[in-house]
């Protein structure tokens, strides 16, 4: 992972890079 997880008014958010360095949003709505 490349941050701490955030929480935004959607849900989680944790952002990831990839094997080729691509960023990803890992995101986990909320209930």
């Amino acid at each position: 992972f490349r941050e701490a997880p955030r929480h935004e008014a959607y849900g989680t958010v944790a952002v990831f890079a990839d094997l080729h360095g691509n960023l990803w949003d890992l995101i986990e709505p909320k209930r």
